[in-house]
């Protein structure tokens, strides 16, 4: 929470937004909390305020993103950078993963598994 805000509830009781000044960082202290993680974003608070609900959308968490990567567990490859039109544009890490998968897709087969609701679009 920023220095110097007070807020009345604990900050999931109620919806709130912040504003405040991002930064990439490279640090190795960092990076070593966030497993596969190329960076981390330190975000300095400057505000915090209400979100009124008649602003806020009504949704709830379903599932957790099997490609946030751990400490314990690496990312699986995102499908997407099986798309053969990308594949010039990867970085070589990523490359090597496509290698290893022993394929890829044209974008078209993406598309189909997102509409089927394909959970590993």
């Amino acid at each position: 929470m920023a220095e110097g805000h007070a807020v009345s509830r604990p900050f999931n009781e109620t919806c709130r937004s912040l504003q405040g000044h991002t930064q990439r960082s490279r640090d190795p202290a960092l990076l070593a909390l966030n497993g596969e993680s190329d960076f981390v974003v330190k975000i300095t608070v400057r505000a915090v305020f209400r979100n009124f609900p008649r602003y806020v959308r009504r949704h709830g968490k379903v599932s957790g993103s099997r490609y946030i990567p751990t400490l314990a567990e690496p990312a699986p490859l995102a499908t997407w950078k099986l798309i053969d039109d990308i594949q010039a544009l990867l970085p070589e890490r990523n490359a090597e993963k496509v290698a290893a998968a022993g394929r890829t897709m044209p974008d078209e087969d993406l598309i189909g598994m997102i509409v089927a609701g394909d959970p590993g679009a």
